[in-house]
Formats: structure tokens, sequence, C-alpha cells
């Protein structure tokens, strides 16, 4: 099953510019109290910090102020402390710096299913939304322990297939469709699961999880803090980057219809308010997907593999920069992993 992972890349994509992973890093080193008390001091005595930076700084301190309370050792809370103490700070903050999106949370409707009039209203606990077309782009459930998480994940793979659904419906093509992942999140306490679902074939998707993580719950263990940290901030990328590639496809198919002076007609679309009350029904039409034109799939297919060559690129550079840590530490192991990375990046490339 792992070869198959890499190959498709299902697996989160770990991505950091080297300012964070100094600080994540540091993060990592950090094994008492007064460790992290001594490096807040230096985090906050930093000028010119990046967004995700600071979103990195403000994690640690909340925190601190958490270990140092010994609340989360206590396993009596509910889904609201958690809400307003953890999840707050150590995810919703990484996503509120994109001016085109929004974060919606407590118990809104999911605007996915309103493009559904058969499928049941669906309620989620946090929602980032694309301010211009009011599309969610993902969608995160909580519970503070295992109670509830069953129907959470039965939950998440409808909205992950609805999600796909509409947007084959939007662009009309499977292969393009097979560029996107449909992804929603699930807390369970501490613990933070991704998973995603693509589109292989018209007839087959594959749901899968991309990683989990967790919350530390005291002082012991600060390396696992990064790493979920790290996660949250890739995840973010990961979502902008499936975002960029959908616009790009939508701005293509609108210039196209604009040429050949051929709109596709919209279905209309009643929105409801963001309240857990009033509901209205509404009828989006058939669900006949208008093909897209041959030439022009082939081109966006083209355009999409430049952006994943990019990400590609970029977490090659990620890799040799852990490798160049690795070798301060222990030149057997980078003895060990350079040759099969290198052989992958080789094959990797050849097959573009």
């Amino acid at each position: 099953m792992q070869p198959i992972k890499t190959d498709l890349s299902l697996n989160l994509q770990l991505k950091a510019t080297s300012q964070e992973r100094d600080m994540l890093i540091k993060i990592s080193r950090c094994n008492c109290a007064a460790d992290v008390e001594a490096l807040l001091q230096e985090f906050f005595s930093m000028r010119q910090l990046a967004p995700d930076s600071k979103f990195i700084r403000l994690a640690l301190a909340s925190a601190q102020t958490l270990w140092e309370s010994k609340q989360l050792l206590k396993g009596s809370h509910n889904e609201d402390w958690y809400r307003l103490h953890v999840y707050s700070y150590i995810f919703d903050k990484a996503f509120i710096n994109d001016e085109e999106f929004e974060t919606k949370r407590s118990e809104c409707y999911s605007n996915i299913t309103k493009f559904f009039p058969n499928e049941p209203d669906q309620r989620i606990d946090f929602i980032l939304r694309n301010i211009n077309d009011d599309s969610d782009l993902i969608s995160t459930e909580e519970k503070p322990g295992r109670k509830g998480v069953k129907s959470d994940l039965e939950k998440g793979k409808a909205i992950q297939k609805m999600m796909l659904k509409k947007w084959l419906k939007e662009i009309g093509s499977i292969k393009l469709l097979n560029k996107l992942e449909a992804i929603t999140c699930q807390w369970e306490g501490t613990k933070l699961t991704i998973f995603a679902t693509r589109t292989l074939t018209p007839d087959y998707t594959i749901t899968y999880k991309k990683g989990a993580f967790s919350m530390p719950k005291s002082f012991n263990h600060l390396a696992e803090l990064s790493k979920l940290l790290l996660a949250v901030l890739s995840l973010r990328r990961l979502v902008l980057s499936n975002y960029k590639k959908m616009n790009l496809i939508m701005k293509e198919k609108q210039r196209e219809e604009l040429l050949l002076l051929d709109f596709e007609d919209e279905d209309s679309l009643c929105l409801r308010s963001d309240s857990t009350y009033d509901t209205v029904e509404y009828d989006v039409g058939d669900d006949n997907n208008c093909k897209m034109d041959s030439d022009l799939e082939a081109e966006l297919l083209k355009k999409i593999e430049e952006i994943e060559i990019h990400t590609f690129v970029a977490s090659v550079l990620n890799h040799l920069i852990k490798l160049s840590t690795l070798f301060v530490m222990n030149r057997r192991i980078v003895h060990n992993q350079i040759k099969p990375f290198h052989f992958r990046i080789l094959v990797h490339l050849i097959q573009r």
C-alpha cells in the first residue's frame, strides 16, 4: 500500500520555508518549560516574521499556557473547551491570513450540500470558504474523544464525494478532476487526522488517510508539536494549491466560452443562511456534465503539470535540506537515504 500511496502522492507532502523550518527545529529541541520560555523570548524578539512564522510563534505560546496549566492531562474536557483552547490556536489561526478566504465556525451549513437537493443538510464544525463564490475548500469535524467520530468520518466521506461530483459538473473532465483532492479533517481530542478522496476513473474513486498528527499534552514532547504545526501549514498549502488548480481550470473554461460566445447554462442556486435554523429547498437541475473540449483539456493538463512540477521541485529542495541536517547528525543515515531518493527523483523527472 505504501508504494501506491507514494506513486499517487496520497501522503501529506510536508512543506516549509527556511524560516519556518528553523523555528520548528528549535521547538523540537526544547526539553522543558525553561527551554520553551527562552525560545519564546527569542521568537518575540525577531523582526519581519512572515505570517506563517507568526502562527508558529502564537501556537507555541498558546501551547505553553496549556502545558503550564496541566489541563491537557485531564481527560474530561468537552468539544467547546478543545475548540476554544486548542483548535483555535493550533489549527484555525493558520488559515486567517488569506484575504480571499474566510473561516466558518460553530455548526455552519456546508455549502457543498446546497448543490444536491436529495442530500441531507450537513452542519460542519470548521469550514474554509472561498469568498468569491462561497465554495467550501475544506471542512473539519471535532470530537473530544472516540464517541461520535465514526459518524463524523461517514459525514466526511459524503462531503468529499459531493465535492468531486460538483467539480466534475463544473469542469466536465475526468482527467482534470483527477488532479484535485477533496479533503476533510477530523479532530479527536488532541489528534488531527487528514482524509482525502480522488477520482481515478469515471467508475472508481479512492479514499485515503493523508496523515495523523497529535498535539502533545506536556512539555515532554516538543518534537510532536513541531510535526503537528508543520502538518497544518502543509495542509493549508495543499488546499491553496487545490484551489489554484480549480481556479485555473474555471478561468480558462470561461475564456473559451467568451471566445465561442456560448455560455454553459448554470443552475440557479438559492444559498441558505449560515444559521442553524431556516432551510430552503431548491432544484439544481439534472446531473449531466458538459464535456470539455479536448484541446482545452490538454492545454489545462499541461498548465496544471507545471504547477505540480513547481511543487515537486520545492519538495526536493526540502528533502535535500533535511539530508544536509542529517549529514551533520549522522553520515551513515545520509548514505543510506540519498541514493534511492536520487533514483526516485530521476524516475519522476523522466516520467514527466
